[in-house]
């Protein structure tokens, strides 16, 4: 990113550091606060998990922009919905945001995801891939610019909630992503 600040004459560089993305050692199995799980989503495919960020940034930002002189929309309330079921478990998002761009970066087709999260964000996940799945709805009325997400995408967002579910719930062990669509046929 380059950047042109007016005023002093001077140009700045304000380009973000290079991240050198490297395999993480398995992180040290610490004891987790009562009530939190710790999830790992194994062989996520790196470039289909940043188009469906990619969406979902897209699909809020479109959905608050919508204007009605006639107050609040139901695209609206679901894309004010929606920022407030991703703002919730944000820090559990930001693992991913950050790991993902840097496995593109060093070329990697699949990464795995680790992070803690409350065992109460589940209801909050399920929500959230609920409100997507109607987002999706709406956009194949096209009432919206963003595009319907791909059957790729829809799979994809269900593992990540089927992941994070099984393990807050019922401490189910990591599956990766391929077994998980070989298993569900």
């Amino acid at each position: 990113m380059w950047a042109e600040l007016v005023g002093d004459g001077v140009e700045h560089d304000v380009r973000p550091p290079v991240v050198e993305y490297r395999e993480r050692a398995a992180p040290e199995q610490g004891v987790l606060p009562a009530g939190w799980a710790r999830v790992r989503l194994l062989r996520c495919p790196v470039q289909l998990g940043l188009q469906i960020d990619q969406r979902l940034d897209d699909l809020v930002r479109e959905l608050q922009l919508i204007d009605s002189k006639e107050g609040s929309t139901p695209p609206q309330e679901l894309g004010h919905l929606i920022e407030r079921l991703v703002t919730r478990p944000a820090f559990a998002r930001h693992t991913g945001r950050r790991t993902a761009p840097d496995a593109a970066a060093a070329g990697m087709e699949y990464v795995d995801i680790e992070m803690t999260l409350p065992r109460e964000m589940a209801a909050t996940v399920r929500e959230l891939l609920d409100a997507d799945n109607l987002a999706d709805e709406i956009c194949e009325t096209h009432q919206l610019l963003t595009l319907r997400s791909t059957p790729e995408m829809v799979s994809l967002r269900t593992r990540f909630t089927d992941s994070i579910v099984s393990r807050a719930e019922e401490e189910a062990e990591p599956v990766p992503y391929e077994e998980w669509l070989h298993e569900r046929g």
